[in-house]
C-alpha cells in the first residue's frame, strides 16, 4: 500500500530535483512539512537519473505535482480557470454519472445536493496539507 508517508517522500525527491529557480517559488513551509513527514525508511518510487517525462508515476504523484503548479507556479488568471474547470467537471460529474450510471431513481435538482460525499486519501491529503498552510496564515 502506497501511504501518505511514500508520497511526501517522492514528492520531496521530486523538488529536490528541480531547478533552483523553481523549487524557490515552493512555500518553504511546505517543502519542510514534507521532510518532516516522509517515510526515510521508503526508498521511494522517483529515480533521480531518469526524466520524471520517462518515468511511470503513480496517479497520487501526478494529483500532488497537479497541487504545486497550481499554488506555486500558476498566474492568477490561469489558476482562477483552473480551479473554474475543475469545479464544472466536478459538478458534471455529481450530476451526470453517480446518478445515471448507478441507476438511481427519483433525483430531483433538490435531491441532488443532499448525496454523501466520502473524502478519498488523497483528498485528505490535499485537505491535510491545505489546513496546514491555513494555520500559518
Amino acid at each position: 500500500m502506497y501511504k501518505q508517508e511514500y508520497l511526501y517522500k517522492d514528492t520531496y525527491t521530486i523538488i529536490e530535483m528541480m531547478d533552483d529557480n523553481l523549487k524557490n517559488r515552493i512555500n518553504p513551509d511546505f517543502i519542510r512539512f514534507l521532510k518532516e513527514n516522509q517515510d526515510n525508511s521508503f526508498e521511494g518510487t522517483i529515480n533521480k537519473n531518469i526524466p520524471l517525462r520517462e518515468q511511470n508515476l503513480r496517479e497520487e504523484i501526478k494529483i500532488m505535482l497537479s497541487l504545486i503548479y497550481i499554488d506555486y507556479f500558476c498566474e492568477k488568471e490561469q489558476k482562477e480557470k483552473i480551479i473554474q474547470r475543475e469545479e464544472n467537471n466536478l459538478r458534471e460529474f455529481y450530476s451526470r454519472d453517480i446518478f445515471e450510471k448507478n441507476n438511481i431513481p427519483n433525483i430531483t435538482e433538490e435531491t441532488k445536493g443532499m448525496v454523501v460525499y466520502k473524502e478519498t486519501l488523497i483528498q485528505k491529503i490535499i485537505n491535510k496539507i491545505k489546513s496546514f498552510f491555513n494555520k500559518k496564515s
